[in-house]
């Protein structure tokens, strides 16, 4: 079940401190709970105002895509998602709009907690540094630097960071799903994969923890091939003499 994680994940449950997690949770809850209202309210054939059919239309993206993404073939992650970044707020604003004072208050409450611990988890340490905050992307491309690891490949939402984090001495290239190490269609340029690359090259494979068991499908058949040298925060780091970028996909 990978819908439900990559749901949490584009809202910021992963990253976000116990007080975010909490506020995020109610905006969720709160989103379940209008939709619930507005169809209701559509069985009814009451009148529904504009703003309601505006937010249905965006509450309808992360609906269908996580229907998609369990009913079919089709591979998950977190972007698909993104949508929700805008629709919990979109939900606040509707519920301020019909409430009365209590639930205002509470919703002011949530935003500004969710506010504050955003700035002191986020802003603030990269306000109050003069270089990139040590983060565990910024230590695992050190990590490779260190070791003259300068092709690896990751997830998109990690690749591009990792790149950027290094000024392009190593090149993280994202791939769609970890299993199969497979190119970002539409994304990437199919230079950066087999066979356009040499099959032959020191490659580096960085997971993350929610990835382990789709990369354990990767894996099998090639346990002495690819070995793990190191482990930072929720990244895994595995490295092979082989490029298993792209292989025996379409």
């Amino acid at each position: 079940m990978v819908v439900i994680p990559d749901i949490g994940r584009a809202v910021g449950f992963e990253s976000a401190a116990l007080p975010g997690k909490i506020c995020l949770g109610l905006l969720l809850l709160m989103t379940l709970y209008v939709l619930g209202d507005v169809l209701y309210r559509m069985w009814k054939r009451e009148e529904i105002e504009p703003a309601y059919w505006a937010w249905l239309v965006m509450c309808a993206s992360p609906i269908l895509t996580a229907l998609i993404v369990a009913f079919t073939t089709v591979e998950s992650t977190e972007r698909y998602y993104f949508i929700l970044l805008f629709l919990l707020p979109f939900t606040a604003a509707l519920l301020w709009k019909r409430s009365g004072n209590a639930i205002k208050c509470m919703l002011g409450v949530l935003g500004v907690v969710l506010a504050l611990s955003n700035l002191i988890q986020i802003y603030l340490p990269i306000l109050q540094s003069n270089e990139p905050p040590l983060t565990e992307e910024h230590q695992v491309t050190e990590f490779l630097e260190e070791r003259e690891l300068f092709t690896a490949y990751a997830t998109f939402e990690n690749a591009n960071t990792m790149t950027v984090l290094s000024n392009g001495t190593v090149r993280v290239r994202p791939v769609a799903t970890v299993e199969k190490m497979d190119i970002c269609k539409w994304l990437a340029s199919a230079d950066w994969y087999c066979p356009n690359v040499p099959f032959e090259q020191k490659t580096a494979y960085i997971i993350t923890d929610a990835e382990q068991d789709s990369f354990d499908i990767f894996l099998t058949g090639k346990d002495e091939l690819v070995n793990e040298v190191g482990k930072i925060g929720k990244y895994t780091i595995y490295v092979s003499d082989y490029n298993y970028s792209n292989l025996g996909t379409d």
